[in-house]
């Protein structure tokens, strides 16, 4: 979809370096994957991560 937007208008609109906003709010983000999972998911997700690193870390004693 494109912008309709003048390119003031939206020059104005978007932050520029070195301002509040320029850069993702990583913290927020997180949060919002955090409320959008229930637990089961995460532990879900902590023992896939944990095989896999048992996995990885077998592999490089392999080798």
């Amino acid at each position: 979809m494109r912008d309709e937007r003048p390119d003031e208008a939206r020059a104005a609109a978007e932050p520029r370096m070195g301002e509040p906003g320029y850069f993702p709010d990583e913290d927020a983000i997180r949060r919002a994957e955090f409320t959008a999972t229930t637990p089961v998911e995460r532990v879900m997700e902590g023992i896939a991560l944990s095989r896999l690193g048992t996995r990885v870390a077998l592999a490089g004693r392999e080798a």
